[in-house]
């Protein structure tokens, strides 16, 4: 029981880092193409992340 348990969360920290590198990808796709598009969002980013731990 324990093992399956196990399985079954390891295979859904897998599926977790595949959407994580996918959306790294994207994003290293849009700083190609776009970096002004990706200065913003970084920036709007930093500006979430300061409100969120203030």
């Amino acid at each position: 029981m324990y093992t399956m348990s196990l399985f079954s969360y390891n295979r859904w920290i897998y599926r977790y880092f595949r959407e994580v590198i996918s959306l790294i990808a994207t994003l290293i796709l849009l700083m190609d193409r776009h970096i002004i598009l990706f200065n913003q969002s970084t920036h709007l980013l930093r500006i979430c992340l300061l409100v969120l731990f203030n």
